[in-house]
C-alpha cells in the first residue's frame, strides 16, 4: 500500500506492487508491473518508520515523501 495525496491535502492509500532493481524502487498499479507509476532512488531517500499504520514506513525524497505500508 502506498499513501498518496488528493486535492484536498488528505491522504488516501492505494495498493501498488513494488520492485528493487539496485538503488531504485519501483511501484506498479498491478502485480504484473507492466504500467510503472513511479521510481524512488532509494541513494536520495532518508527511511524512518511510519506511524501512520501498522508495518509502515516512510520514504522521504528531496521533492516528495511518500508512506509504504506492507502487509505483514
Amino acid at each position: 500500500m502506498k499513501m498518496g495525496n488528493n486535492m484536498r491535502g488528505k491522504g488516501d492509500w492505494k495498493q501498488r506492487w513494488f520492485t528493487l532493481d539496485g538503488d531504485n524502487l519501483s511501484y506498479y498499479s498491478s502485480r504484473d508491473c507492466e504500467e510503472l507509476l513511479g521510481t524512488i532512488k532509494l541513494i536520495t531517500c532518508s527511511a524512518c518508520v511510519g506511524d501512520l499504520r501498522e508495518n509502515c514506513i516512510q520514504l522521504t525524497t528531496p521533492n516528495r515523501k511518500y508512506y509504504v505500508q506492507a502487509q505483514s
